[in-house]
């Protein structure tokens, strides 16, 4: 286990409490947790999940201004958690495929567990850009992810992220709860 390993660990799970509570201040911890995760994962010979890490860095920062940008218009009700549409959730799951597909291709070679590591990175961008769309279903996506990335982090002796990832799946049950809550007391107060 690395120091680097540890802590991006630990700034994680301090980004993903704070956006279970929708703290915007969360976002600049998320961002610094994954790129110290870069090199770890390199070392382990998991390409596409290190170069997830670095576009997790460039979505951290669009989330942060988009969810800073709702704190200007929350009287119109920009920060309460809304389900997808049929047409969104197909629209994302067609964008899994494609990244996955093309994620797969460009990482074949590279990485020591294409077919899941790929499908990791795929479900990561598309779970990040709900989450920094205040969408509930980034969070049963989270659980999944995050379950199967402790199993590869097991795989590939990375222990304090296979304890990380771990944390993050029951974290992510628990902030589904939590934005589920401030959703229905969100259309609660608005009938």
């Amino acid at each position: 286990m690395s120091i680097l390993e540890l802590i991006s660990s630990v700034l994680t799970v301090f980004f993903v409490l704070g956006a279970a509570h929708q703290k915007t201040g969360s976002w600049p911890v998320g961002i610094a947790g994954t790129l110290l995760a870069i090199p770890p994962y390199l070392e382990a010979g998991l390409v596409a999940e290190a170069l997830l890490q670095a576009v997790y860095a460039v979505l951290g920062a669009w989330g942060w201004f988009a969810w800073r940008a709702d704190r200007v218009n929350q009287s119109f009700g920009a920060e309460i958690p809304q389900w997808m549409t049929s047409v969104e959730r197909f629209k994302a799951l067609v964008l899994f495929a494609l990244l996955w597909m093309v994620s797969g291709w460009v990482f074949w070679s590279s990485s020591v567990l294409p077919v899941l590591d790929t499908a990791l990175l795929s479900a990561g961008l598309v779970a990040t850009g709900l989450e920094a769309k205040r969408k509930m279903e980034a969070w049963p996506l989270w659980f999944v992810a995050n379950a199967l990335s402790s199993f590869v982090a097991v795989q590939r002796e990375m222990w304090a992220f296979a304890i990380l990832y771990l944390v993050l799946t029951v974290l992510s049950g628990y902030s589904y709860t939590k934005w589920s809550r401030s959703r229905n007391s969100a259309t609660a107060e608005t009938h």
